[in-house]
């Protein structure tokens, strides 16, 4: 009949304790660099104004609007849309988007931030984002490269919002900044999207994709290269 009793409170008990054991180890796994970075929300956002404001159907000229909503991002991931007006980031007022990018950079990744927007016709949402680093705000110490990525002699780079609004290539590809030697089929400034059936979404998963090949293998690479996309080869070399 005790051991009845005591069941319950003992569950209660180990539950607890297995809860603060995930909680402390979450903390200590969680990444450092992330902590070295700006903070980044995915968007794109321009200034209001009286007569955008009356065609927004809003009283006032109040917040910035969103222009842009970066797949994968965690706007998108928040439930952010295009046209949406950003009037509250982290419970304060915006005033501009520079004083709203000034204040995502600020943010540590990792971090939750609420964020209240207009929807349109005036419909408040509040949402709630968790602000990651974005790739291209990770130093280059941070990348993790391999023998056979070293041997192409190829120099990548982070796309930015700007260039993946531009290039249409939503959370994918990375800029091809020289191409090496053993790479002829590449060249500067081409956006590397796919190596074979694999994405390709940052250099260090690139650099990943590559370091899984077995050398000698010659695998099809999907590029964008001044708006067309195409494919060509690329030659996986040997490590030694």
């Amino acid at each position: 009949m005790y051991s009845k009793m005591l069941w319950p409170v003992l569950n209660r008990r180990v539950l607890l304790v297995l809860a603060l054991t995930v909680l402390s180890l979450g903390a200590i796994q969680r990444p450092a660099v992330a902590g070295d970075a700006p903070g980044w929300l995915g968007v794109e956002v321009q200034a209001m104004t009286e007569e955008l404001a009356r065609a927004f159907g809003l009283s006032h000229a109040k917040g910035v609007v969103v222009t842009e909503v970066v797949p994968g991002s965690p706007a998108e991931r928040a439930a952010m849309h295009v046209g949406d007006v950003i009037i509250k980031y982290a419970d304060e007022d915006v005033e501009s988007p520079d004083s709203l990018k000034a204040r995502i950079a600020a943010t540590p990744p990792g971090k939750h931030v609420r964020i209240e927007v207009v929807r349109f016709w005036g419909k408040v949402r509040l949402l709630r984002a968790l602000i990651e680093a974005h790739a291209s705000a990770l130093p280059a110490s941070h990348i993790r490269t391999n023998p056979i990525f070293d041997r192409l002699g190829l120099q990548l780079a982070e796309l930015t919002l700007a260039q993946r609004v531009r290039f249409g290539t939503g959370m994918y590809g990375v800029l091809v900044k020289e191409a090496g030697a053993n790479t002829p089929h590449l060249k500067k400034d081409d956006v590397i999207l796919m190596l074979a059936d694999k994405p390709v979404s940052s250099v260090q998963s690139f650099i990943d994709h590559i370091g899984a090949e077995k050398p000698g293998r010659t695998l099809p690479v999907l590029i964008q290269r001044a708006h067309h996309r195409r494919y060509v080869p690329l030659n996986i070399p040997s490590a030694d």
